[in-house]
């Protein structure tokens, strides 16, 4: 962004200002990209068509490139092999579950960080059920309808485990949520230091995603000793031998490789992460601060914290913090709670720089209602969105300390101050600004 904004004026989409990109340090550039496309698997992505009327599912792969999404372009074998000879980036297989209900349509799904974590709360909430009715637990059918009775984005990583890959009903909840635990712990940044943006030359090829991880944990799980009894440490025993068949550092070790990056940053402990939060800090350092005392919180709980995290204790916990810089939203509805324009970051700021790097306007998600709406939607997408407080005749009112900024698309749309004009063309030598090349010859 800082690059962005001592580049102004640019024009939309950005990409095609390639006399701009001249000055820009390739590795920023390079970890720019990634920090981008990390962003895509935090959103929930699919798309539905016509099918038949008989349930079904199934599991396939797609070819993946890591800067492909940036330019709207689908993800066809071309495309990606044509971005991969002009970068150097390794190709990889980007899973997909495909779900026929039954009801004439069929969902394909991305399966990525989303639906993992969206699997968590899944669990979580059918934890709480049995927890009430326990009587559903001896009730074989009514465990199975209640559990795959929610929208497909809940249910994917349910439906890998017990359709596609055959798991019973043994001591489940925790048994999946060990393999989701292996997968979201398993990071090629902390284990390889090496990014979605990395080369093969550089060792791009070791780069995983977090979806392929949890799949092989899926596969190795089946190859182990399942879970013997409700058990902390039978729970860890599990999950310990599905890291080892899968050949990666079991959970106790990523956890200690995790902490030994966040010391090197200044996060040593507990004080060092609260004093972070109790400053108006950089978000970055805000999110380093919550992955420290997320770290060290597993570290002290000890055994058995992959299934046992959504016990409420532990969920308590953790929504405390979330709430300093995160809004949360009713899932039904929509509307947010406690909404504040600082803390929509992650549900929008990489559709909206992404939008601005090869659209030919920025386009806010909430305004759109995805995933959830803002205060004040509009159509319009030139209207600036104000959030401020209202007086008893329903007068807006601004001030400084109640919202009076706009949001975050409006912002940048200010700073960038993007207008119409052509640059002339420039060379290049990093991963993505070949991939730009590629994309603008067509």
């Amino acid at each position: 962004m800082n690059h962005i904004d001592k580049g102004k004026p640019w024009s939309l989409p950005i990409f095609r200002e390639i006399g701009a990109w001249e000055k820009i340090d390739p590795q920023s550039l390079d970890r720019f990209a990634s920090f981008l496309w990390l962003r895509t698997e935090l959103e929930d992505s699919f798309y539905e068509k016509e099918a038949s009327s008989s349930f079904s599912a199934s599991l396939y792969s797609v070819p993946y490139i890591s800067p492909i999404y940036l330019f709207g372009q689908p993800p066809t074998f071309e495309n990606v092999r044509r971005m991969a000879d002009a970068s150097d980036l390794p190709i990889s297989g980007m899973p997909y579950l495909r779900i026929n209900k039954g009801d004439g349509t069929e969902r394909h799904s991305r399966i990525n960080v989303a639906s993992l974590m969206e699997a968590y709360a899944h669990l979580s909430e059918i934890h709480h059920i049995l927890n009430a009715y326990p009587e559903i637990q001896r009730d074989p059918e009514k465990l199975i309808a209640i559990t795959f009775n929610y929208d497909p984005t809940y249910i994917n990583i349910v439906v890998l485990y017990f359709v596609i890959f055959d798991y019973g009903l043994h001591l489940w909840l925790h048994q999946l949520s060990a393999l989701i635990d292996i997968a979201l712990m398993y990071s090629p940044g902390v284990v390889h230091g090496i990014g979605p943006m990395h080369s093969k030359k550089s060792g791009g090829e070791k780069f995983r995603l977090w979806s392929n991880t949890f799949i092989d944990a899926l596969v190795a799980g089946k190859r182990v000793t399942q879970m013997r009894d409700y058990s902390a440490q039978e729970a860890q025993r599990f999950q310990d031998d599905v890291a080892d068949c899968m050949g990666i550092p079991r959970v106790s070790a990523l956890t200690d490789m995790g902490l030994e990056v966040l010391a090197k940053y200044g996060f040593n402990d507990m004080a060092d992460a609260e004093g972070i939060l109790d400053q108006k800090s950089p978000l970055i350092r805000r999110i380093m601060a919550h992955h420290f005392i997320g770290l060290d919180y597993r570290k002290r709980y000890g055994a058995g914290y992959g299934s046992f995290m959504f016990h409420t204790p532990t969920v308590q916990d953790f929504m405390a913090h979330s709430a300093e810089i995160a809004t949360f939203y009713d899932i039904e509805s929509g509307v947010p709670y406690n909404f504040d324009p600082a803390k929509i970051f992650q549900s929008s700021a990489s559709s909206i720089v992404r939008s601005a790097l090869v659209s030919d306007k920025t386009v806010c998600p909430l305004k759109m209602g995805v995933p959830f709406r803002c205060p004040n939607p509009s159509s319009d997408d030139n209207l600036l969105c104000k959030f401020g407080r209202y007086d008893k005749d329903r007068t807006m009112l601004f001030d400084e300390e109640f919202f009076g900024s706009e949001c975050w698309v409006d912002v940048f749309d200010r700073f960038a101050q993007v207008k119409l004009k052509e640059n002339a063309e420039t060379p290049w030598k990093t991963a993505l600004l070949r991939v730009i090349e590629a994309w603008r010859r067509g």
